[in-house]
């Protein structure tokens, strides 16, 4: 029981800090784009940070840990073993998940969108919707925030270089995952997984002004949470 707890600060601590990194600091995330920081040696972050060539990498092990992580949980919520840290739980996944989307959107998204090396760009964010629909309890919770599906249908529209067979491979993909693991407010998504990008993720964004540039726009529908100076900035 007290390595499960462990591994929750764990995943926590690092997430709380390197967001707050990046809002000090957001060139931050091109950094950690280019280079490799390797989840699995975060306690050696306050020493140093072990750079290398391949950020997807640091996708890897961020979803992996946490994938991990949940299924640890879930066998420890049968037991009603860890019902006094469901508060710390739900910061740590939040934190996790928000991370993550804030490096896809800065570090993939914003490339395709000012068509820096699109076929690259695309390669990479393939991989990585690869990797999330096979970590379907990773995926869930990520659905608990976010919507795949507007990412995917963005990556289609502004690139043309999604078949409709990846499109449709990678949506069942996400609806199997809200299934199996979704909590019931996300599995209410399942009604309009494919729906237009813009109709959910617009009226989420209630705190920041909405950009009159059709690409800074396309951006908020996805991430409501970034104002204009700071994409145009990215």
């Amino acid at each position: 029981m007290g390595e499960i707890i462990d591994l929750l600060y764990y995943i926590l601590d690092l997430s709380c800090t390197i967001n707050r990194f990046f809002s000090v600091y957001p060139q931050g995330r091109i950094i950690f784009f280019h280079e490799d920081f390797h989840l699995t040696q975060v306690c050696s972050l306050y020493i140093e940070i072990k750079l290398r060539k391949n950020f997807f990498f640091y996708f890897i092990r961020l979803i992996q840990l946490f994938e991990t992580f949940l299924r640890v949980y879930e066998r420890a919520q049968q037991f009603n073993e860890i019902s006094d840290y469901i508060e710390i739980f739900e910061e740590t996944k939040y934190e996790t998940i928000t991370l993550f989307n804030d490096l896809l959107a800065s570090c993939c998204i914003d490339s395709l969108l000012n068509n820096d090396n699109k076929s690259e760009n695309v390669e990479s964010i393939i991989n990585i919707f690869s990797l999330l629909i096979t970590e379907k309890r990773f995926l869930a919770a990520y659905e608990d925030y976010f919507n795949l599906c507007e990412i995917i249908d963005l990556v289609h529209q502004t690139t043309g270089l999604l078949d409709d067979q990846q499109i449709e491979f990678y949506t069942d993909g996400v609806k199997q995952a809200i299934e199996v693991y979704g909590t019931p407010s996300c599995k209410r998504k399942l009604t309009s997984v494919k729906t237009s990008p813009s109709e959910g993720s617009a009226s989420a964004n209630t705190s920041v002004k909405q950009s009159t540039n059709t690409n800074v726009q396309m951006i908020q529908d996805l991430f409501p949470h970034l104002d204009e100076k700071y994409i145009q900035v990215s």
